[in-house]
């Protein structure tokens, strides 16, 4: 496949083989799947036959889940891939683990637990429903708009600035974080914290932290590009600091995923779907390590058999769907209050007194009261918080809108030029949508702006030229030696 300088630098497409090597892959990861829900669900059916008709309903939607996932697989359909990935995960295998261990006492309330399967319905006809329109034609605008252009290479390829930049910006955050960066999740935020509102902080952990990565690995991959080796020394050896900036031991698991997500995708194809779903079923698997380091005085290993694996409060996006609905067999709905503190996320608490908190800073007393729950950093995916809104019209309608824009958001990377700003965001959205979807909204919504304007703040300084760099000398110029002597 012969490319240009000018649209090989940024991404590479990832093509759509029919080879038996990846339909073996295929194959194998859907079987594996398979295998886990019938595992679960036998468990499930085995230990508490008197959840029957809940067991049946959750083993249907895991089960359509999976063929969803199948089919984003075939089509390299990354996000809607994540999407399935959280359907299998979070609405059908966890759910049906935690019931068998009686998680949460709240499962013993039949209107909480069925409105809350029913609403795992609603999620994954949503994405199917979305499946339908990314596979609708999709064709290149004559005009191409700012994002949909190809973002930089040849010519435009001016790393200095952008070098520069994350040169001093690392210095600063190396600085700051000192030695709380090889200490544990807990120190890390507590420094954080000490010394910014959370607000504040939001710059840290959402955009800054992002840009020194997402930009180190473009300036990698431009340098790489134009051959350009001793720039793709210089990017190497900030990607290596960025990476400690970012290293999972402290920083949030689903951050540091995004970012690990990114540079993935960014160097073997945007589109590559098998990258990402290995690297989603490696890195679940993997997960329990990181909580080893989340507290200073943690005495144990998260260690976890498979009968257990998912009922552990990292999955609790079922239950919190169950204790919203039951809290909210008490409590009025929010009318929306909710959605708009996450839509602002940005404004501080200092201006708007009134803003309103998360979901799960609301229900966490009551959560407290069935199970030992020492934080209210709990899940609540974006259906919950639109049933917490506006009951199930707020649910189905907050679905449909996520997953529009999501839709939407790979359709336009598709029509785009190779190396577009819309592909690298696709690069770095797969892990961001499962947070997003995971909840609370506030926080995957601020996420996805933080980690995008860090993207095009590093993609515009690779294609600005150093002010101060000396100009070139014309052969007419005065003082320009003759060759003639």
């Amino acid at each position: 496949m012969s490319v240009t300088s000018d649209t090989h630098l940024a991404l590479r497409e990832y093509p759509v083989l029919d080879l038996r090597l990846h339909d073996i892959y295929d194959a194998a990861l859907l079987l594996f799947g398979a295998l886990v829900l019938v595992l679960v669900t036998a468990d499930l059916a085995s230990d508490r036959p008197e959840v029957g008709l809940a067991t049946f309903l959750l083993a249907v939607n895991g089960a359509a889940a999976l063929i969803g996932f199948a089919i984003c697989l075939r089509r390299q359909y990354l996000i809607l891939l994540a999407s399935f990935f959280f359907d299998y995960i979070f609405l059908a295998v966890a759910p049906m683990q935690q019931l068998r261990v009686k998680f949460d006492p709240i499962f013993g309330n039949d209107h909480a637990l069925f409105t809350a399967i029913l609403l795992c319905f609603c999620f994954t006809a949503t994405a199917f429903g979305s499946i339908y329109f990314r596979a609708l034609p999709v064709r290149r605008p004559q005009r191409l708009g700012f994002l949909s252009r190809a973002a930089f290479g040849g010519s435009r390829f001016h790393p200095a600035v952008l070098f520069c930049t994350i040169t001093i910006v690392i210095c600063v955050l190396l600085a700051f974080y000192g030695s709380s960066l090889f200490s544990t999740r807990q120190t890390y935020a507590e420094n954080v914290l000490a010394h910014f509102d959370k607000t504040t902080s939001l710059l840290l952990s959402t955009y800054l932290n992002p840009f020194v990565f997402m930009g180190a690995v473009l300036g990698v991959l431009g340098a790489r590009a134009e051959k350009k080796w001793p720039w793709l020394l210089g990017f190497l050896v900030l990607l290596v600091l960025a990476e400690v900036v970012n290293n999972p031991i402290v920083v949030a698991r689903f951050r540091s995923s995004a970012l690990m997500a990114f540079a993935l995708l960014a160097f073997f194809g945007w589109n590559n779907a098998r990258a990402i779903a290995s690297f989603m079923v490696v890195g679940m698997i993997a997960s329990p390590i990181s909580n080893s380091f989340r507290y200073e005085n943690a005495t144990a290993y998260d260690i976890r058999s498979f009968d257990t694996f998912f009922a552990h409060m990292d999955y609790d996006c079922f239950a919190m769907m169950c204790h919203i609905v039951y809290y909210l067999t008490y409590e009025g709905f929010s009318y929306g209050s909710n959605l708009l503190a996450a839509l602002l996320f940005f404004v501080p608490r200092s201006i708007w007194p009134e803003k309103s908190e998360h979901v799960a800073y609301y229900v966490w007393h009551q959560v407290r009261y069935y199970r030992n729950v020492w934080t209210d950093n709990l899940s609540s995916p974006p259906f919950a918080e639109g049933y917490y809104a506006w009951g199930l019209i707020g649910a189905i309608g907050l679905t449909v809108a996520v997953f529009a824009v999501l839709t939407l958001l790979e359709r336009r990377a598709q029509a785009a030029q190779p190396g577009s700003r819309y592909r690298f965001i696709v690069c770095v959205a797969p892990m961001l949508t499962i947070i997003l979807q995971r909840g609370p909204f506030i926080v995957g919504y601020s996420e996805y702006w933080g980690n995008i304007v860090a993207l095009l703040t590093a993609l515009a300084l690779l294609s600005v030229k150093m002010p101060f760099a000396p100009p070139r000398l014309s052969r007419d110029a005065p003082g320009h030696a003759s060759r003639r002597g």
